[in-house]
């Protein structure tokens, strides 16, 4: 599960307050700070959680649109 948040350190500290600890936090190239947190204990899975970010929204936009259009045949799309 994907979670966008407008306070990406207050819920993430949130979650590990709730016994959900962070399983892996890192930086990616553009910039934005995100991780996963370790939910299978309460939840049943992971959980990314994101700050609010255009391009991590235009990433989701674009995978779900090459899902809606795919033709059966390419199975890898490159980015």
């Amino acid at each position: 599960m994907a979670v966008f948040c407008e306070d990406y350190e207050g819920t993430r500290d949130r979650y590990v307050a709730a016994g959900m600890p962070v399983a892996s936090e890192f930086v990616v190239s553009f910039g934005a700070q995100i991780c996963y947190i370790d939910a299978r204990a309460t939840m049943g899975h992971m959980i990314e959680l994101y700050p609010e970010s255009e391009i991590i929204r235009g990433m989701y936009a674009r995978a779900r649109h090459e899902a809606e259009t795919w033709d059966g045949k390419q199975l890898i799309i490159p980015w």
